[in-house]
């Protein structure tokens, strides 16, 4: 597992939730209203609740959107790809990616329709959002065979993972996402991310 660039103690988190941040882009504003250093890191602890009162840590990174299909947007959290070498902007299609491969899976975009009822291709397209490179998801896009302990790796298409049963071991030459948590239920699934430590 990959552990590059900087990181941040604290970050600024405009909603004070990375599930409903899309800061948007205004070449008007310093930074083009990036409220972040594109490519930062931040270790955030999520779903924090009575039954969970430690809740659980998540690596994300603050990327810029900006896909060139813009493909519509789903009502859970979904891979992206890098489309940049310097890993500093996303889109939901592996087809836009740096090298079109599997190779730029670079996170799992935390925005979607369900966090943010109003969100739509084009407001999330050019804009600012956080993604997570490591740690836990719950409700990830995910194939409709998953199984708890099977491997998830990126694939072509918007938003797809493919799945490796864990007990198979099929060597595959392709870029390891996720980890399994649980069995998908309505095209999702608990996913552990293992993309950077």
């Amino acid at each position: 597992m990959a552990n590059f660039g900087p990181a941040v103690l604290t970050a600024q988190i405009s909603t004070g939730n990375p599930l409903t941040t899309v800061d948007l882009f205004d070449a008007t504003k310093i930074n083009n209203n990036a409220q972040n250093d594109l490519g930062i890191a931040y270790y955030h602890k999520a779903g924090v609740t009575a039954a969970n009162p430690y809740g659980y840590w998540q690596k994300l990174r603050y990327v810029r959107y900006n896909s060139a299909t813009n493909p519509a947007v789903l009502a859970r959290p979904a891979v992206v790809y890098w489309t940049d070498e310097f890993k500093t902007t996303v889109s939901g299609t592996q087809a836009d990616g740096f090298t079109g491969t599997s190779d730029d899976a670079a996170g799992i975009l935390l925005p979607n329709s369900t966090s943010i009822s109003t969100l739509t291709a084009a407001l999330l397209n050019g804009n600012f959002v956080w993604i997570c490179v490591g740690g836990f998801v719950p409700g990830v896009n995910a194939p409709a065979s998953t199984a708890v302990g099977d491997w998830l790796y990126g694939t072509s298409g918007n938003w797809t993972l493919f799945r490796i049963a864990y007990h198979v071991g099929t060597v595959t030459p392709d870029k390891y996402v996720a980890h399994a948590r649980s069995a998908v239920a309505s095209n999702a699934a608990d996913m552990d991310i293992v993309l950077e430590s």
